[in-house]
């Protein structure tokens, strides 16, 4: 190697090291709103995934409350007239929970489309107004699209319930080991986040099911007519956004409060989340010097904060 090839590796090397020393304070003040953006979006998904995991002990209107967000018994879907006033809109039970500002957003309301076109029809009489092939197309599509719910929500209530908090009677202690917080927070939360548009496909194929469950015929007919594969696409679509404000936004418009104080009980690991992301930050934009004491101050801290 000749000997202006080594001073120029030298120099390479040099001003690579003293890229490494340098400062970049603006990308580490930029990171500091990062990673506080990214510690309060942790927390509320995680606050709001904490809270549809309790809804299951709340007792809303003879029911539990989960039940009461994501229906599954036929009743909910009866085509019956919306009752005004009663426990759903005055009787607040279990969480505080805002039912009438529930009501408003469709949560917990019968009635409502396409449920309202069913209507209770006897193939054998004749004389019914209602027993003509475009009702039973009515018919079948209502209940396909019911069917369709109940399904998937059946499956979200037991995925809940699989973290939900159980008490031994006995020893009043946690049986469920998936009920810890900080677990449900921070790893389970975002990993639902992160694979909600796969949702979409699981009800996409779902909702198939549905249809040829509530009617073969008519199914068959729509795959030559078309509209068999139009309607999985927009149920499985609207489910899929429906489920994602429910996890993102429902547990505030139900109990905000509630919410709040979930949060503020996890905030010591919300602290600890934040320090990593800042000492990551700090290796990446200051020199190492800074970055090895932000971390050991940040790691002495860590255990004052257990002892």
């Amino acid at each position: 190697m000749s000997t202006k090839e080594a001073t120029a590796l030298e120099e390479k090397k040099k001003l690579k090291d003293d890229k490494q020393n340098e400062n970049d304070w603006a990308q580490f003040g930029l990171s500091i709103v990062k990673n506080i953006v990214t510690t309060l979006i942790i927390g509320l998904l995680g606050a709001n995934f904490i809270y549809l995991t309790t809804a299951e002990s709340a007792k809303q209107s003879g029911s539990t409350l989960l039940e009461y967000m994501f229906p599954t018994s036929d009743a909910s879907y009866a085509p019956t007239p919306v009752t005004t006033g009663g426990t759903r809109c005055s009787k607040e039970i279990g969480h505080n929970t805002n039912i009438r500002l529930l009501n408003k957003i469709g949560v917990g309301t019968t009635n409502s489309w396409p449920y309202s076109m069913y209507k209770n029809i006897d193939s054998n009489d004749k004389t019914n107004k209602y027993n003509t092939y475009t009702q039973q197309f009515k018919n079948w599509f209502a209940q396909s699209t019911a069917e369709s719910y109940k399904t998937n929500r059946s499956l979200l209530q037991q995925w809940f319930k699989l973290f939900s908090l159980n008490k031994d009677s006995d020893k009043n202690e946690d049986e469920n080991i998936f009920s810890n917080e900080s677990f449900q927070m921070f790893i389970v939360s975002p990993l639902m986040f992160l694979v909600f548009p796969l949702t979409i496909f699981f009800t996409y194929f779902c909702s198939w099911f549905s249809m040829f469950k509530m009617g073969w015929g008519w199914t068959l007919i729509g795959m030559c007519l078309i509209y068999s594969w139009i309607i999985p696409f927009g149920v499985s679509f609207v489910q899929t956004i429906q489920y994602i404000f429910a996890f993102m936004f429902l547990p505030l418009f139900a109990d905000i409060k509630r919410v709040k104080k979930i949060f503020g009980c996890n905030v010591k690991g919300l602290s600890i989340f934040f320090g990593l992301l800042m000492c990551s930050s700090a290796f990446s934009h200051l020199d190492d010097t800074i970055s090895i004491t932000m971390s050991v101050v940040f790691l002495l801290m860590i255990i004052k904060s257990y002892w």
